[in-house]
């Protein structure tokens, strides 16, 4: 590939200007109550780049809120919105890229939106000897790509758009700690995951090669392996538990 397209750069490698700023506000309104909050924004060009990531945009922003309506007990909630957006500029490889005629040349701008909420809460059960912390997370992902051309293709024009891809992500966990002395913790935990994903670039995938009939392939194929490229939907069930000492 770096025979055919010599312009293309692993974007870790090309060289970068990054503009970025940040603000973060805390406020304590009451004794028992914080509210909180951040922003960000940066942006990378990629100048010296034609193929590859030629820009990368992000923002965010989040807000917190931590209570404590008694001496042994604090709630917590937030909420946090990301987005990114890039170009990406790629060529068939067959010679005929030209940035400027744009022959064999097309560009993807893909838009990846993030939204999350968390909330819990944290108790001492028996002060300085047993003390529990209960959460939840919940996360909205989803992708927007706009594409102009296609690979093999002739000069292309503005990007239009095609299919989102959209994951789910939900996360639970409790976690107690027992003071055995001073120094030493007991600690047992568990957590609840369970992952949703829509994927318009993977869904529909056949299934391996091997499980396929072999009149459906050849007999070469049929001897392959083939690991799949997507991200199946899981639940899983963690428990854990450690013990700790504290010099």
């Amino acid at each position: 590939m770096v025979d055919r397209l010599p312009q293309l750069r692993k974007f870790d490698e090309a060289d970068r200007t990054r503009d970025k700023g940040d603000v973060y506000l805390q406020i304590d309104p009451l004794e028992t109550l914080t509210l909180s909050g951040s922003f960000f924004i940066q942006a990378d060009n990629y100048f010296n780049s034609e193929f590859g990531l030629r820009e990368a945009k992000a923002f965010g922003w989040s807000t917190d809120v931590s209570w404590a309506p008694m001496e042994r007990l604090t709630l917590y909630a937030g909420y946090a919105h990301d987005e990114y957006k890039s170009h990406q500029e790629s060529c068939a490889g067959s010679g005929l890229c030209d940035v400027v005629t744009r022959v064999e040349v097309y560009s993807v701008r893909p838009r990846d939106l993030l939204d999350s909420v968390h909330a819990g809460l944290k108790l001492d059960i028996i002060p300085k000897r047993l003390d529990l912390s209960a959460g939840y997370r919940f996360s909205f992902g989803r992708s927007k790509y706009a594409l102009a051309g296609v690979p093999g293709g002739t000069a292309s024009g503005e990007p239009a758009p095609v299919e989102d891809m959209t994951n789910l992500f939900h996360v639970v966990n409790v976690v107690a700690r027992y003071f055995l002395t001073p120094n030493w913790t007991l600690k047992l935990g568990y957590q609840y995951e369970r992952y949703d994903e829509k994927d318009f670039t993977t869904d529909g995938i056949p299934q391996a090669l091997a499980g396929l009939p072999v009149s459906a392939i050849s007999q070469a194929d049929a001897r392959s392996i083939i690991l799949a490229g997507t991200h199946p939907p899981y639940e899983a069930h963690i428990v854990a538990f450690s013990l700790a000492y504290k010099f």
